[in-house]
């Protein structure tokens, strides 16, 4: 607050530029306001002043470089922040932020470098030790070294959900569920107003094959963001299973408004509707979907069906046979064709499609063939 008392006293008076470039606390004062609005093209400005007051003061320097990173003036940050870490060696900020700047360059080996720099001035910085964990893990695909980071970034910082959440992950990944519970259930308990710890302890319920506790974690997700685009689709897979199919449809379309762009909820809906008959609903959306979609072939199987119903019979053997034109003959498919050419009186296709079947052993077409005294070959 005394920055902005000082602020105050320059008020009408008829030099305030000049007045206001000989006090530092000022420029400092003003730097710092326009940062934290956002206004980064300001702050930049004032903290340029700043730094020609005492081009060598590291405090100065790191105000003016943060400016600079988030003008997106990167190359010059870069120059700034290196010449605060010549001046002071001992300081973590400077080395923290090209850290920052080279692994959003995509150039990890740098950031680590930086990283491990800050680390070894100040063996308790946690959160050079959590960053290093994320380019392991994430980047360089070293979990054994991820791991290790992770566990000394919890040790200084026992706050720091996110470590848990990748240690989950990397126990979950290997299939050690009851590992990951653990670091999960950390997470949870150092913030519980997150949502993805939750979900994670979902997806560990699910592959423990304890589907009531997963629903119970996806519903806790949705409690505390009912925008979740992954607990919403779980939720309408649980009631799918269930054969609840329209509250199924009802959790399906929320994905859908939320990511539009999601083809795979597209192929749930339709088939959600087939099962409770509603067959122009399913038939839109599952036209959406194969559209989309370049695995469509079950969606297009399901849209056979319709026709089907339909009685459009002719119809359904052309869509069936251009099914076929890209991919092989399935006894779904071959069933569908012989109904379709026995509605239509085709005799001889119809024999041939059973006959294929039996081949394959199908107990439908040993029948037909049977009861119409054709041999089994």
């Amino acid at each position: 607050m005394w920055i902005f008392d000082k602020l105050k006293d320059y008020i009408g008076l008829s030099e305030v530029g000049k007045t206001i470039n000989e006090n530092i606390d000022v420029l400092i004062g003003l730097g710092q306001k326009y940062y934290n609005q956002n206004d980064f093209e300001k702050s930049q400005f004032f903290f340029g002043k700043v730094l020609k007051s005492n081009s060598n003061n590291v405090d100065y320097l790191n105000l003016y470089g943060n400016a600079l990173q988030k003008n997106n003036q990167l190359v010059l940050a870069i120059e700034v922040f290196k010449k605060a870490c010549a001046n002071s060696p001992g300081d973590t900020r400077a080395y923290k932020n090209l850290g920052n700047i080279y692994l959003s360059q995509s150039e990890p080996k740098l950031a680590i470098e930086n990283y491990l720099q800050a680390v070894k001035v100040n063996p308790s910085f946690a959160d050079g030790y959590y960053q290093l964990g994320f380019i392991n893990y994430s980047i360089l695909n070293d979990h054994e070294s991820a791991v290790n980071y992770f566990k000394k970034s919890i040790n200084y910082d026992p706050l720091n959900y996110n470590a848990y959440i990748y240690l989950g992950d990397i126990e979950y990944n290997s299939k050690k569920y009851d590992q990951a519970l653990i670091y999960y259930q950390k997470a949870v308990k150092v913030n519980d107003k997150v949502a993805e710890p939750f979900y994670k302890l979902g997806l560990v319920y699910e592959e423990k094959q304890n589907e009531n506790t997963a629903f119970s974690y996806y519903m806790r997700v949705l409690e505390i963001n009912g925008k979740h685009e992954k607990a919403l689709f779980k939720i309408g897979k649980f009631y799918d299973e269930k054969g609840n199919k329209d509250l199924a449809i009802d959790y399906y379309r929320k994905v859908e408004k939320e990511n539009s762009e999601n083809t795979e909820v597209l192929f749930y809906i339709g088939a959600a509707y087939f099962k409770i008959d509603k067959f122009d609903h399913a038939k839109s959306y599952l036209q959406k979907y194969t559209k989309l979609a370049r695995n469509n072939r079950d969606a297009k199987i399901l849209l056979a069906r319709i026709l089907g119903i339909e009685g459009k019979i002719e119809e359904q053997i052309e869509f069936l046979q251009s099914i076929l034109d890209k991919g092989p003959i399935t006894d779904e498919i071959s069933l569908m064709l012989a109904h379709a050419y026995g509605k239509i009186n085709n005799k001889e296709k119809e024999i041939e499609y059973y006959s294929e079947l039996s081949k394959r052993g199908n107990n439908e077409a040993i029948s037909f063939l049977r009861n119409n005294n054709i041999s089994i070959s």
